[in-house]
């Protein structure tokens, strides 16, 4: 059983609260706060002082690869290694949690732990030839307790969210859950996995709220399936990540918010609500029923809380004075989470496929070894010569791979195939050295007679086998020899054939003269038109593409530099508690709105396009064999005449 892992992040503030204090110990870091009493009319006897313990605390300064480093990084090796992982984010909103899951835009340096994950895993796979791997991605969207798929086409072409098709859960007969309508993206290389978190970050419900200038109004899980299989191995490792940024709690008797807000904050609160009860059953070793059930999230996470799972959990907290009080309403949350168990085991199983070939390997092992037992061999009389070439194959595969192996039922190809192995031993070296490092690296896995170890050990053969062995041998000599006369001859056929062909010149008359006259010739100009005017559009579609993504970069830039601006001048004017409205920023984000359409838009045209594309290819590839072929055919009857 291992505990979830729990660390703390202070998010930097232009007024950072001096109560906020971090001491550090050998194995663990623990957070002190410090409320001091109001004076209030009468006896007050609220705490004041607060200590909380976690793994480690990281402070204002700290970078995204520090987090990356102390807190994914040991989650994503055992998710290679075959274990599942689930990283996830709790705090208040505006505290973080989405900076530090899937960072920021303005700088390379802010990338979140989503993007260094996945850059982390491709390269692992490089420096890691000796095993395959494959990877899916998925992207799960939690709006008001209802389930949605970042990464489904149809955004392109819906107004509301509500109008994309529901995620259902489904039990999947072993404990876990089955998400209907959630799709999984094969990805085959770093670009197309963060092409497809940048789709899914661009499709998530985002608004402003009295709080944060861009909350995120949903919970989303990232999550990467991982599977593994050693070269030559039937054993697979499979393995699951959540990657996850919940959405921040708030109080709304502080925040005032209405409408929209209200019924989003309302369905936030809730599912957090329903968490934390999870937590505090798991927490409880008296439970026997865990409330998981209760809500998506929890339904979804079951295996993360207290299941067949690696956790970490990281609390993302505001050092500010006026947020104190949700600070240490977070710092409580982790403190239950690290109480919670998990069973996490290694996800290894055996590949059907590769199984079924060793159970065949098998099987023509044992009925060799029966037949050689009881006798009940039918053959008779002197190898064929396709028998003979299947020999050679099976004693050159034996040879080549310590993996191969050599069952034989009958005694002729037994015979046969020790011949072979003695030939190439006659053919070794005398040098002890060479000829150690020419043996077969096992001995064959047939029985058979005897056959000399060495010149003063030689064990008798019988006669008549002996006899038999030495006629197949001259026989094989003699096709040899047949084979080496009729090569000879057909190398001197091809010379005289090629003979009339001298010269470059008079190659490409003859290519001119067979292309002259080839019925196809219109066809394939056609085809090569057709190509080269979808070439023509897909590249300046290709320009579209890549500078919509750049506009979309550099409004959100824009806006978060603008945000920056406006929070500054409120504070100075110490109006930061009201709310207002930015026109700016709404403009801003209605540009965001368009440019997101647009490159939509131009990314399905330009993915349509590529399709027509390899379509026409693979019917000028085609074409281009069929005309080689009757190209070779006329040159025949060119040469026959």
């Amino acid at each position: 059983m291992h505990g979830v892992t729990v660390f703390g992040r202070i998010k930097p503030s232009q007024r950072p609260y001096k109560g906020i204090e971090v001491d550090g110990d050998d194995d663990c870091d623990i957070l002190r706060l410090v409320v001091p009493r109001t004076e209030e009319a009468g006896p007050n006897h609220k705490k004041e002082n607060f200590k909380f313990k976690f793994q480690k605390v990281f402070p204002v300064e700290a970078t995204q690869s520090e987090i990356f480093d102390n807190v994914a990084k040991p989650v994503v090796d055992n998710v290679l290694s075959g274990y599942n992982g689930t990283i996830f984010a709790y705090g208040q909103t505006g505290s973080g949690k989405t900076f530090t899951i899937t960072g920021g835009a303005e700088r390379y340096e802010d990338r979140g732990i989503i993007p260094r994950t996945l850059e982390h895993l491709f390269e692992h796979y490089v420096q890691n030839p000796g095993t395959v791997f494959s990877t899916t991605v998925s992207y799960l969207e939690i709006y008001n307790e209802h389930g949605y798929d970042l990464l489904d086409p149809n955004h392109d072409n819906i107004r509301d969210i509500e109008d994309l098709p529901k995620i259902s859960l489904h039990d999947d007969g072993g404990g876990g859950v089955f998400l209907k309508n959630l799709s999984r993206t094969v990805v085959e290389t770093k670009e197309q996995a963060l092409n497809a978190l940048f789709i899914g970050d661009t499709n998530r419900m985002i608004a402003e709220t009295p709080m944060n200038q861009a909350s995120t109004r949903s919970h989303c899980i990232f999550t990467i399936h991982v599977t593994a299989r050693e070269t030559g191995s039937a054993v697979v490792r499979k393995a699951k990540l959540h990657l996850v940024d919940l959405a921040g709690s708030e109080r709304i008797k502080k925040t005032h918010v209405t409408g929209v807000l209200l019924t989003e904050a309302k369905s936030i609160n809730l599912s957090l609500h329903f968490l934390e009860q999870v937590i505090v059953a798991l927490s409880e070793k008296s439970r026997t029923h865990i409330p998981y059930r209760n809500s998506f999230l929890t339904s979804v996470l079951r295996d993360s809380l207290g299941g067949n799972c690696k956790t970490t959990m990281i609390a993302t907290m505001s050092s500010e004075q006026r947020n104190i009080d949700e600070s240490i309403s977070t710092c409580r949350f982790s403190q239950r989470v690290a109480l919670v168990k998990n069973d996490a085991r290694l996800n290894e199983e055996l590949d059907p496929k590769l199984e079924i070939i060793r159970l065949k390997k098998e099987v023509a092992r044992l009925k060799a070894e029966l037949a050689l037992a009881t006798g009940n061999s039918e053959e008779s009389g002197p190898l064929t010569e396709t028998e003979q070439r299947e020999c050679q194959t099976l004693v050159k595969s034996y040879l080549e791979s310590p993996e191969n192996e050599l069952f034989l039922a009958d005694q002729r190809k037994i015979l046969f195939c020790f011949s072979l192995l003695r030939d190439r031993a006659v053919e070794v070296p005398s040098n002890p050295d060479a000829v150690a490092s020419e043996q077969p690296p096992h001995t064959p896995a047939v029985a058979a007679p005897a056959v000399a170890q060495s010149k003063e050990h030689v064990v008798a053969v019988d006669p008549e086998l002996e006899q038999e062995m030495l006629r197949l041998q001259d026989l094989l000599k003699q096709r040899d020899h047949e084979i080496a006369v009729l090569v000879a001859k057909l190398r001197h056929e091809r010379e005289k054939q090629k003979q009339p062909v001298r010269t470059e010149a008079d190659k490409k008359k003859l290519v001119d003269e067979f292309r002259s006259t080839y019925p196809n010739n219109g066809k394939i100009s056609e085809i090569k038109g057709v190509l080269k005017e979808l070439a023509g559009k897909a590249r300046p579609l290709g320009q579209e593409v890549t500078q919509a993504k750049d506009l979309i970069k550099e409004i959100k830039n824009q806006i978060s530099a603008h945000r920056a601006s406006a929070m500054a001048q409120r504070v100075s004017a110490g109006l930061e508690g009201e709310d207002f409205s930015d026109p700016v920023e709404e403009g801003m984000r209605s540009d965001l709105e368009v440019a997101t359409k647009m490159y939509k838009a131009k990314m399905g045209a330009l993915r349509d396009l590529r399709v027509e594309i390899d379509h026409v290819k693979h019917l000028l590839g085609n074409l281009k064999m069929q005309m080689e072929r009757d190209f070779d055919e006329w040159m025949l009857q060119q040469l026959g005449k």
